[in-house]
């Protein structure tokens, strides 16, 4: 079996131009596949999420769809009061229970934060968070503590904060650092740091689940507002748990007799249902992509290998003569394909860093070899001695 392995890489050595053009193939097609279980595996996890969310109660999502007019109104003096009014109407209501949903970001100037730089330089992302959004989405932190009932209200010094996972290589817990917030100076001490994969669903900006790996939480708490921002930022996108959809019905109503804003609501579920329809025929296009790929690949593959045979047929000949059978050169044959088996899932796992699903990805592709390795190993068996010793290809 070794001697087989040594001479299918002298093989496969002498075909190289050949074998990148199949490498490129097979690994495309790993791609694909790994793309497509992605996909099934995360819309079934965000159906069982959203239900798990659902169980008891209806959710809704209450979006700003205010007019650019309506939006430098709301900065007027003579409104602030009207803002703040709606802000205590949505967050301190007891009808019904709201939280922000709204990612922003900030600019911190602390030379920590420059190891986590995105694609906007130093710009970090940051939430208002609300007890609701650690009851529904089983927040815990790793280190230190979250957010209790007086950080939601009493007014610090600093405002104390929970970061993501990946800020324990930069901070502890007890640190403080500043920020400039539209030219106020604030204050922020880190209490806690959520563990590891934290994440939420934004069923109105993606059908991905959030990660909060990177992102600041900071409490909800209009005693350390600066400005009338504090108040229009978490309005711009809210969860709400009413009691009745009439609920929904009376803020929107009361919005319009605002005159500064303007939402939509819709239901989690139905909104889940537009997502899984738009998935499903990405998913289909997908499978049809893979589909077509996979079998230019399996052709590919399976004429380079009788194209190898009829090359070798005198060789192997030789081989069966000095003693091989025919399991010996079916190894040859299939180590040929093993390479690119291996050397393919690792660029996958490489280009997409992650390991999920891999087991199925892998299973496919076994498969696909043995689909490969068959024409062949039947052409092989096939052919008598005496046709191999006489056939010679110079």
């Amino acid at each position: 079996m070794k001697e087989q392995f040594y001479l299918s890489m002298h093989d496969l050595w002498n075909r190289k131009k050949n074998v990148l053009s199949l490498l490129l193939q097979m690994t495309l097609t790993f791609l694909l596949i790994q793309f497509i279980f992605n996909a099934v595996f995360e819309l079934q996890n965000l159906r069982q999420e959203v239900g798990r969310l659902t169980e008891v109660q209806d959710m809704y999502f209450l979006l700003d769809v205010s007019t650019t007019e309506q939006f430098f109104q709301a900065f007027e003096p003579e409104n602030i009061e009207k803002v703040i009014s709606f802000f205590e109407f949505i967050f301190e209501n007891e009808s019904f229970k709201a939280l922000p949903l709204q990612t922003n970001t900030f600019l911190p100037p602390d030379e920590r934060f420059d190891a986590f730089e995105g694609n906007m330089g130093s710009t970090m992302s940051f939430m208002y968070a609300t007890s609701l959004l650690e009851a529904l989405f089983d927040l815990n932190t790793i280190s230190g503590r979250f957010f209790n009932e007086t950080d939601y209200v009493n007014h610090y010094d600093y405002i104390p904060v929970v970061l993501g996972f990946d800020f324990m290589d930069a901070f502890e817990v007890g640190d403080i650092f500043e920020d400039s917030f539209h030219g106020y100076l604030e204050n922020f001490k880190v209490i806690g740091f959520l563990e590891q994969n934290s994440t939420y669903v934004d069923l109105m900006s993606s059908w991905h689940f959030q990660s909060l790996d990177r992102v600041m939480l900071r409490p909800l708490n209009q005693n350390h507002s600066l400005d009338v921002s504090y108040f229009l930022i978490p309005l711009s996108k809210i969860y709400v748990i009413p009691e009745s959809t009439d609920q929904m019905r009376e803020i929107v109503t009361y919005s319009d007799e605002l005159g500064l804003f303007s939402f939509m609501f819709r239901n989690m579920n139905d909104q889940l249902e537009l997502l899984s329809e738009e998935r499903m025929m990405w998913i289909q296009s997908q499978l049809f992509l893979t589909g077509l790929i996979t079998i230019l690949t399996l052709v590919s593959f399976t004429i380079s290998l009788l194209q190898f045979i009829d090359k070798k047929r005198h060789e192997f000949g030789i081989h069966y003569l000095v003693g091989a059978r025919n399991k010996d050169i079916s190894f040859r044959i299939a180590f040929q394909v093993i390479p690119f088996l291996i050397v393919g899932s690792l660029i996958r796992i490489g280009l997409l860093n992650q390991m999920d699903y891999g087991w199925l990805t892998m299973g496919i592709s076994l498969l696909l070899s043995i689909l490969i390795c068959l024409i062949p190993l039947v052409r092989m068996s096939n052919l008598n001695l005496s046709a191999l010793i006489r056939w010679r290809i110079t």
